[in-house]
């Protein structure tokens, strides 16, 4: 998932080369899925407080660049 959160300034580029902005919403579609995937096998909230803090911050990272990418297509 982090992959893809990283690939977004490819994507964009690549939308707005080719007039294609369908792309920003595949790529929407893609993270929101791996992202489903992830949350189904991995407890978000564990006793481990590092752990936890840092699947905080990628769920952070993903509601940041879920927005931005939404942002983009309004």
């Amino acid at each position: 998932m982090l992959r893809k959160i990283g690939q977004l300034p490819e994507e964009i580029a690549i939308a707005a080369e080719k007039y294609a902005p369908h792309r920003l919403i595949s790529y929407v579609y893609e993270l929101a899925s791996q992202f489903h995937s992830y949350y189904r096998g991995h407890y978000v909230i564990t006793d481990d407080a590092a752990l936890t803090q840092a699947r905080l911050a990628l769920l952070g990272a993903l509601r940041t660049t879920l927005a931005n990418t939404l942002h983009l297509r309004s």
